[in-house]
């Protein structure tokens, strides 16, 4: 049930990152700079998702979101063993992805709000 959730935040957040992305690569023309910092800061928040970002419990580390990549158990003995399978590369290569696409959304998300706001506030 839980990998259902995670597939279905993971599917929504990329589509509408792919369409900001494609978005934001229509307007870099004219704002190259955002386009930029948009693409670095994707490349960064990227890497964090896919291999940085770590959940812990007492006896549980997870790695990686939307999309759970890694699971590390603590033993008896009191060494972590790890349980990836073949999905970990896809999973990481996913979170990767949406994190590539986040700067970009919310780039979008911006211009579309402080758009309309400036409209309400000019027709006032």
């Amino acid at each position: 049930m839980l990998l259902i959730a995670e597939l279905s935040v993971a599917v929504l957040l990329l589509s509408a990152g792919v369409l900001a992305f494609r978005q934001s690569r229509r307007e870099r023309l004219r704002n190259k700079r955002t386009f930029r910092v948009c693409v670095v800061l994707g490349l960064l928040v990227g890497g964090y998702l896919s291999i940085g970002l770590v959940w812990q419990t007492e006896k549980t580390r997870l790695f990686g979101a939307p999309l759970t990549a890694v699971v590390f158990q603590l033993s008896e003995s009191g060494y972590w063993e790890d349980y990836v399978g073949p999905m970990t590369l896809p999973f990481a290569v996913v979170n990767f992805a949406v994190g590539f696409f986040l700067p970009h959304l919310g780039a979008w998300v911006w211009t579309r709000l402080h758009g309309h706001l400036t409209a309400s506030t000019n027709a006032s």
